[in-house]
């Protein structure tokens, strides 16, 4: 069995050179002054560990006593190192690695002190791009939004866009001791089947006498992979064992083939994985053991679902173990620096997440931490992943080739989660090629995976950005962006607090330097949004969040309007924010809900009651010429679950915001079908002469059984 030896804790480091990545692939070293030798805890990402704004390479150094331990093989893990790294074992050098979010490892055996002396060194290279030769069109580093985004430290800035570098041991380290023949890895699939034809059986070991119904099977199939010498002549044999939340097991013993073993399990009416909209997250434990003359020399286990996720590029739409779904999400983003993203950070997200209706997330081109994966698993939240490929990149084979072995391990390494729908390979691509690049990269993570949709390209056409980039809010109204939109929004100030924190006081006007180096667009929200700033910090503030809320509820609303007949799927930008910033985040960095929070968990709501206006404001006096004294409602539901709700009951209300009316307008009684958009009759009432110039809101409901199953608001303004 696995021996494990924890190897977190303080390091010792050293910076050894700033470097500069240039454009053939060669390093330029950096005259400037170097940080001098200290400590720091590892995991650690060395921006906030120490050395702030550092680039190019650092030398860690752990010593530790571990005495080898016989017919026991060695090996250092680590679960996260960025960039690349090499890796010295009492003083010689046991391996390397490349890449900024892999887990991986390096056996080192041969290279332990057999006193138990050891001393550890991790030489990790993390440099800048040269600005200009290299960064940001002609990126060699697939590093996605870590090197390269409008919403990270210094914005896209040609000076400052490579701020707050993201390299450091940032993930858990270990020495493990495992017998000569241990398993390197576990992979499971699930296929759902209403009925099982017998021409179609998969299992060699078939009952021909089963008689076939329409009990619902799940047929799981477990692949192990081996490492070691070769079983020729011994007498081994692989068991896997399946177990349900309630502790039912499955169990099946193998004998391998060479160092690969296989079992396929049908277990009928299984607990399936849910979405949290439509059902529970229910997990199984899938444990495989490595026996050697009957004696378990080596085991591993994890959790995962058994589900089974198609999404139709064609038209937008997704189902969930054959159920249709319609997808309420969002972009995730919450730290560059995933060292110090915590568990509580993540826990506080997923409520956040699941507070705001969003039953899904785009971990936009980054791997975020397993930890987080683990959560959606627990939460039902689907996850669509990309790759971290992000607008240009030098078009050449080493590239191509490493990008093409980087996103295999991405799969591998996160394809047991039930949570995780779709693989995108890259996003917004233009310099690098998407006829031969994208189909590349697709065929990589199919090679991988071939059970979940694979994305070649996030293209510019499915981020529509009107009211932000160009057009208006009502643009939205026409649906841009075609039947899965992976991008849209404003953005919005974080609170008066933050944002007079983030400008360096409360100074006014604003320092407007400052605010675009912490991403603030300028030009889009006084030209494009025309956001009017006031005269101080809470007028400027309470604006911008109401632009942002007010474009967001346009959008949906108009999207889930358009439920999987034009419109499949949508992905807000974005959720949070992963440092003091102002963006298109809902949430700040601190975890502080914006107005436009509050406005998604009224508009996510799985039942949602709606209806388009098309103006917020109306006459107060009678138009005798081209001119109604009467406004005309036009309300609908929509029931995103699978359960209908008969005898509900729909009322609409207008109230003024200074309290002066109250008034019941429409009652009426309807039947609400699972999975639908129902029209409601339309109702009428007057205003022209009726209600005082002033701002009031006008609230739709929808009842059921005296709870209430949705509420929506529209403000409005009846005026002179």
């Amino acid at each position: 069995m696995r021996t494990r030896i924890d190897l977190n804790g303080i390091w010792e480091y050293e910076p050894l050179a700033f470097i500069m990545l240039q454009a053939d692939g060669g390093e330029k070293t950096v005259d400037r002054p170097l940080p001098g030798k200290g400590t720091m805890q590892i995991p650690g990402n060395w921006h906030y560990s120490g050395l702030p704004d550092f680039y190019g390479r650092v030398r860690f150094t752990r010593r530790f006593h571990s005495v080898p331990v016989e017919g026991k093989r060695a090996y250092l893990c680590f679960g996260g190192v960025d960039y690349s790294c090499r890796i010295f074992l009492n003083g010689r050098l046991a391996g390397g690695h490349e890449g900024c979010f892999q887990s991986f490892e390096v056996e080192v055996t041969p290279w332990l002190a057999a006193d138990g002396d050891q001393e550890l060194a991790v030489e990790v290279f993390s440099p800048n791009e040269e600005p200009g030769s290299v960064w940001p069109h002609k990126k060699r580093l697939i590093k996605g939004i870590l090197s390269h985004w409008d919403g990270k430290q210094g914005s896209w800035d040609m000076e400052t866009g490579q701020d707050g570098n993201t390299g450091g041991i940032w993930g858990d380290v270990s020495l493990e001791y495992r017998s000569d023949v241990h398993i390197s890895s576990v992979a499971l699939h699930t296929q759902l089947l209403p009925k099982v034809k017998k021409e179609g059986a998969l299992l060699t070991d078939w009952d021909e006498k089963e008689e076939l119904d329409d009990t619902l099977k799940a047929y799981v199939w477990i692949a192990v992979n081996m490492q070691g010498p070769s079983l020729a002549g011994k007498n081994c044999a692989v068991r896997f064992t399946l177990t349900d939340k309630d502790g039912i097991s499955f169990e099946r013993t193998v004998s391998p083939n060479g160092l690969k073993a296989d079992a396929l399990f049908v277990v009928s009416e299984p607990k399936l994985w849910w979405t949290w909209d439509l059902g529970p997250q229910n997990l199984y434990c899938v444990r495989a053991e490595v026996l050697i003359d009957e004696t378990v020399c080596d085991s591993y286990e994890y959790k995962t679902g058994l589900c089974q996720i198609e999404v139709d590029a064609e038209t937008g739409i997704w189902h969930v173990n054959g159920k249709r779904l319609f997808i309420r999400g969002t972009n995730v983003i919450p730290s560059l620096w995933l060292a110090h993203y915590s568990g509580q950070t993540i826990a506080q997200d997923i409520d956040l997440l699941k507070g705001a209706g969003m039953n899904a997330v785009r971990v936009c081109v980054h791997v975020s931490k397993q930890e987080f994966y683990e959560a959606c698993d627990r939460a039902g939240i689907l996850i669509w992943q990309d790759f971290l490929l992000q607008w240009g990149y030098a078009n050449e084979s080493s590239v191509v080739e490493s990008a093409c072995l980087q996103i295999k391990d991405m799969v591998r390494q996160l394809k047991s989660h039930p949570s995780i729908a779709v693989w995108c390979c890259q996003n917004e691509s233009v310099f690098f090629n998407n006829e031969i690049v994208g189909p590349q990269l697709a065929r990589a993570a199919r090679d991988e995976d071939a059970s979940r949709y694979v994305h070649p390209v996030c293209h510019f056409r499915e981020h529509p950005y009107p009211g932000w980039y160009s057009d208006s809010i009502e643009t939205f109204r026409s649906l841009p962006g075609g039947r899965m939109i992976t991008e849209f929004g404003a953005q919005a100030l974080p609170s008066v607090e933050e944002s007079i924190e983030i400008n360096g006081g409360d100074t006014w006007p604003p320092d407007w330097e400052r605010l675009a180096y912490h991403d603030f667009q300028y030009d889009q929200t006084f030209f494009v949004a025309k956001v009017d700033k006031g005269n101080n910090w809470r007028t400027f503030v309470a604006n911008s969040q109401q632009y942002q809320a007010k474009l967001l509820k346009t959008a949906i609303e108009s999207f889930r309007r358009s439920r999987f007949t034009k419109v499949g799927s949508y992905f807000q930008f974005m959720f949070m924010d992963c440092w003091p910033a102002v963006t298109w985040s809902v949430v700040s960095h601190a975890r502080i809900p914006k107005l436009a929070y509050q406005t998604l968990r009224q508009i996510n709501q799985p039942v949602l009651v709606g209806t388009c206006l098309g103006r917020d404001a109306w006459p107060h006096a009678v138009q005798k010429v081209n001119g109604s004294s009467e406004m005309s409602v036009s309300p609908w539901a929509i029931n995103d679950l699978h359960e209908s709700f008969d005898g509900c009951v729909f009322s609409a209300r207008l109230k003024a915001v200074d309290g002066g009316v109250d008034e019941l307008l429409c009652t009426r009684q309807f039947d609400l079908p699972p999975d639908t958009l129902l029209d409601l009759p339309p109702f009428r009432f007057r205003h022209a002469g009726v209600y005082a110039p002033g701002a009031y809101r006008l609230t739709l409901n929808v009842a059921h059984n005296g709870r209430v199953l949705s509420e929506n608001h529209y403000d409005i303004k009846i005026g002179q």
